[in-house]
């Protein structure tokens, strides 16, 4: 029996290859066709029944060949030209359609797109509200929060720094701190995630590019903060920067304020003050000041310096006895021999310019009355043709003795007091605290 199965299977599966075929040609004669039983004319009338039925294509022409729709003349607008297109379609027996229409737009249809766009973005706009309310108020609690936290770290900080531009940099970091915090959240809450990564990535390109452009501003800024809080200078002090010399009026974010002897306003950028170096004259009240004196080569130095430092020392009310004065042989001159005087005075009291003054004078009178000769400098005159000597018949007249001096008529050595010696710095000082500092802004060094 299954010798018998296996022997009839090979045939089986013979007559049904060669039957295929011939069922599949049967049942494609006995489908019927999309176009059977409708001719391009009863196409054409049922697409013009229907298109008429509806009075929106007044000037559309219809005609129908094999199957396809060929539609010529204007469509009132695309929307309606669509609407036909798939009533078209529907129509039993149609293939396609060829469209060689025109649209044409109504007066009131031009702005129809522009409508359309901002009926759009209301809707869109109408479902962003809640969204954005949110992001407004977490705007505005860290706002207020960035505001107070600045205030709080400010009288914090001012309490354990001394610089003031330096506690307002701390404080505004801070604040700065709580405001992106409240950006990001508020660009996360409204849906703009991308924007915030966006926001915290870029911040730090912004700030190169800021930095570049602002460097000198910044670079002030910084020497600012650090000139104030090194302290190496205060207000009402006498400094000296590059050659410039004068009382310290104000510290401001971009340069410091001195004013000179002579009245005149001066700003130095703090960038410049921080690089260079600074002489405090008041930090240390002892200044030294020297001058020279000129003795004839005849003169015995050793004498010439007893009698200055006599003179010196009959000055101590102003000179200062430590350091000791200090008199010394300087250089040997072509007709004198030059001597070096130092001597240490107060300069918060007394006047350089003043002090030097009297000292002078004293000295050259000390050695005056001491028989000390201070001759000129010798000089060498060259005559380029011989000269003619004449002897004079007039006699000799016996050369005048030169008047003898009164002690009693000539000012003591110590007769200084009458002079007014005091120190231009507390008259310039007060000058520079009254009036007002040519550069704005906040003074750094405070009272």
């Amino acid at each position: 029996m299954k010798s018998k199965l296996c022997s009839i299977l090979p045939v089986v599966f013979i007559l049904m290859v060669a039957i295929n075929p011939v069922l599949g040609t049967f049942a494609a004669h006995a489908q019927p066709s999309k176009t059977q039983g409708a001719s391009d004319s009863q196409i054409e009338s049922e697409v013009t029944a229907r298109l008429s039925s509806t009075d929106w294509f007044p000037n559309l022409r219809v005609q129908v060949k094999n199957g396809l729709v060929f539609l010529d003349g204007e469509i009132p607008s695309q929307e309606k030209k669509d609407w036909a297109e798939k009533l078209i379609l529907k129509t039993p027996g149609v293939i396609d359609i060829v469209d060689r229409s025109e649209t044409t737009l109504q007066p009131h249809e031009i702005l129809s797109p522009a409508a359309e766009e901002t009926r759009k973005l209301l809707q869109r706009f109408h479902r962003l509200v809640p969204y954005l309310v949110s992001s407004v108020l977490i705007l505005i609690v860290f706002g207020l929060l960035s505001y107070f936290a600045h205030k709080i770290l400010l009288s914090v900080i001012q309490k354990r720094l001394k610089s003031i531009l330096m506690a307002q940099a701390l404080a505004k970091v801070f604040a700065l701190f709580f405001l992106m915090i409240g950006l990001y959240l508020a660009l996360k809450s409204s849906g703009l995630s991308g924007l915030a990564y966006t926001v915290l990535g870029g911040t730090g390109f912004i700030g190169l590019g800021v930095g570049l452009a602002l460097k000198n501003s910044l670079e002030n800024y910084a020497a600012g903060i650090l000139i104030s809080v090194r302290e190496t200078f205060r207000k009402g002090e006498i400094i000296q920067i590059n050659g410039i010399e004068g009382v310290v009026q104000a510290v401001t974010s971009r340069g410091t304020s001195l004013m000179d002897y002579e009245g005149n306003h001066i700003i130095i950028p703090n960038s410049e003050v921080f690089k260079s170096t600074i002489k405090n004259l008041t930090r240390n009240p002892n200044m030294r000041a020297d001058f020279g004196v000129g003795i004839g080569y005849d003169d015995s130095v050793d004498k010439a310096r007893k009698v200055i430092r006599e003179t010196l020392a009959k000055m101590d009310t102003l000179i200062l006895k430590d350091p000791d004065p200090l008199v010394t042989v300087d250089n040997l001159g072509a007709a004198t021999v030059n001597l070096r005087i130092y001597f240490w005075f107060d300069a918060i009291k007394y006047s350089k310019l003043k002090i030097q003054s009297l000292v002078i004078q004293k000295v050259k009178e000390a050695l005056m009355d001491a028989q000390i000769s201070m001759p000129d400098d010798a000089r060498e005159v060259v005559f380029t043709s011989p000269l003619h000597v004449v002897q004079s018949a007039e006699k000799d007249v016996p050369a005048k003795a030169p008047d003898k001096i009164n002690k009693s008529e000539t000012p003591s050595m110590v007769d200084f007091h009458g002079e007014d010696l005091s120190s231009e710095w507390n008259q310039v000082k007060k000058q520079a605290l009254m009036s007002e500092a040519s550069e704005k802004g906040e003074d750094l060094l405070g009272q």
